[in-house]
């Protein structure tokens, strides 16, 4: 199997960050939620005083705020392994795309493959490619740790494959 292209990178806080904010507030589904959310606080802002219940403009606050604590523990909570799987070191990542798969192999020595057939979802955000398997497992690609072509050359070839 040769390898096309390779990506290696250090799992830093950062790059945890912005997939879990494409994860908690960028991702289709939930901005769809949370605009329909902002639509019913503004509409019992504007009716204030009539029938609509005062716990709309209560729990939509709560809400946004329970978001936001699921995704700074997202986060947290993946450094804490990150650490307690590396002995205080960092997690380095090394995704490896052939013909047939993508390999994902961190330096504890998991590695987990991915057919492309098996691809659900891709998406972008400013500095990651992100491929969501059919088992809803995210593989996470920075766009500028590829040491083998990049991340342009990636993306068509993953169109090439009907992705």
């Amino acid at each position: 199997m040769e390898i096309l292209f390779e990506n290696r990178f250090v799992r830093t806080k950062e790059i945890l960050q912005e997939f879990y904010r494409y994860a908690y507030f960028k991702n289709p589904t939930i901005l769809i939620a949370d605009i329909a959310l902002l639509a019913l606080l503004a509409v019992s802002l504007l009716l204030w005083g009539t029938h609509l219940p005062l716990a709309v403009v209560i729990v939509v606050p709560v809400v946004a705020a329970a978001q936001y604590w699921t995704y700074t523990r997202a986060v947290n909570a993946v450094m804490k392994r990150d650490d307690e799987l590396t002995a205080g070191g960092k997690l380095e990542v090394t995704a490896a795309a052939t013909e047939e798969k993508l390999v994902n192999t961190d330096s504890t020595g998991a590695s987990m493959e991915l057919p492309y057939d098996k691809v659900k979802k891709i998406a972008q955000t400013k500095s990651l490619i992100l491929l969501r398997s059919q088992a809803n497992f995210w593989y996470i690609l920075p766009k500028n740790t590829f040491t083998k072509g990049t991340a342009e050359e990636f993306l068509a070839f993953l169109k090439s494959k009907g992705l």
